[in-house]
């Protein structure tokens, strides 16, 4: 056939079921796994990543919600702050007012 990696075999000789009287050498066979796991392990740390950055996706998502609802709390502290500190002036005012 030209090709190394295969020979012609009588199908009764080669225990093969399928009858097509070919036979693969072992090296070839061994290349074919090899070939298979490597797909198998390309997939496996494609999906890998694809987890990785979908947690990194969510952590960051989370994290700019954190950041939002804090900065939400802080301008509602301020905004406390400064009605509790107008609150304050005012009644140093009217204190001072009636004092001198």
């Amino acid at each position: 056939m030209g090709n190394k990696s295969s020979a012609p075999v009588a199908a009764e000789n080669s225990g093969d079921d399928t009858g097509s009287g070919i036979a693969l050498s072992s090296e070839l066979q061994s290349k074919i796994v090899q070939d298979f796991n490597d797909v198998q392990v390309q997939q496996e740390y494609i999906g890998f990543q694809r987890s990785m950055l979908e947690e990194r996706r969510e952590r960051a998502q989370s994290e700019h919600e954190i950041n939002v609802q804090f900065q939400r709390e802080v301008k509602a502290w301020q905004k406390m702050d400064k009605q509790r500190q107008e609150e304050l002036d005012n009644k140093i005012d009217d204190m001072n007012a009636q004092f001198f």
